[in-house]
């Protein structure tokens, strides 16, 4: 392993934090697991120990994962640096990186894996209850797959255990950092096609972030009991805070690929109220009279966020 192995990975980069920081550098941070606030310092906030360090077969590590990302974060802060100066235009590779960023703060991060989990065990108890309507047919794949058959008190049990959910499915993390890479290219490729809005703010105002920054909103129409909303799905408006004074808001409706607009104090609120609402374990702010309002506002320290997929299981075949 050579001396520079990066260990330390930020899910919430450094520099990114920065951009909510305060004169002194600090971010002030509400933790929804402990309920506390407190600020501090960028390098000691949103990281984790090897969280995107992979093996190879013979269970070697390597960083390269974590190297590709710090790669694209030095590409892309002179490019939220622009935006915050509220520059006219940006080049187009300055464009692809960002959307490139913005699409890997969509799946870098521990809400991420999260979702990648829970999906997985939905989708694999999904597929099987469909496979097994009765206790009859455990019993028949049993003696298929093994050769040996089973009493049906036995095959009841097995098929209780899958029907009641008594078990769950763990996917490795060398899979969900595939799937990271994976749908982040898919992502980026789709968002550099967008329509970009960049709000700014004045100074009375300021944008937050938390360690799950990559808002979907539904369009109108949706009921989201009913069905679920993904970055490119018709109608969806993504947005991601890139600094306290800018938000990116990337969607398909025409409006042309790049301007900006001055956010108003209601569009500020009712964003921050959603990167809150949606947020993991940690909401970042400049400062702690901004969180505490919003924590009050949306409940944040009353419930937590389980990323957990809507999926309605095939019944039992009836008796």
């Amino acid at each position: 392993m050579s001396n520079d192995f990066t260990h330390r990975n930020h899910y919430i980069p450094q520099r990114y934090q920065l951009g909510f920081a305060n004169d002194a550098g600090k971010v002030w941070l509400f933790d929804r697991k402990t309920l506390q606030y407190r600020d501090g310092a960028p390098i000691n906030v949103g990281v984790q120990r090897d969280f995107y360090t992979t093996t190879d077969g013979t269970g070697v590590p390597n960083d390269s994962v974590e190297k590709l990302l710090a790669s694209l974060e030095g590409a892309v802060w002179p490019v939220i640096d622009l935006l915050n100066s509220r520059a006219e235009k940006i080049g187009e590779e300055d464009r692809v990186h960002l959307a490139l960023f913005v699409a890997f703060m969509r799946t870098r991060t521990p809400a991420f894996e999260q979702m990648s989990n829970n999906m997985t065990n939905v989708m694999f108890q999904w597929f099987a209850k469909a496979r097994t309507p009765t206790p009859e047919v455990v019993a028949e794949d049993y003696a298929r797959a093994t050769g040996k058959t089973i009493e049906m008190d036995e095959a009841q049990a097995m098929f209780d255990a899958i029907h009641n959910e008594g078990y769950s499915v763990k996917t490795p993390r060398q899979n969900n950092i595939k799937m990271m890479l994976d749908i982040a290219v898919a992502l980026g490729e789709a968002i550099v096609a967008m329509d970009w809005t960049i709000y700014w703010t004045s100074s009375d105002s300021a944008f937050v972030t938390s360690d799950n920054p990559f808002i979907v909103v539904p369009p109108l129409s949706t009921d989201p009991a009913l069905e679920g909303t993904g970055p490119l799905s018709p109608g969806a408006t993504n947005l991601i805070p890139l600094s306290s004074r800018t938000l990116l808001c990337a969607r398909n409706d025409g409006s042309g690929p790049f301007k900006f607009v001055k956010a108003n104090r209601d569009l500020v609120r009712h964003c921050n109220r959603l990167v809150t609402s949606e947020s993991d374990r940690f909401l970042l702010a400049r400062d702690e009279a901004l969180l505490r309002k919003l924590v009050k506002v949306t409940k944040a320290d009353q419930w937590q966020n389980t990323f957990q997929p809507l999926i309605v299981s095939p019944s039992p075949s009836p008796r």
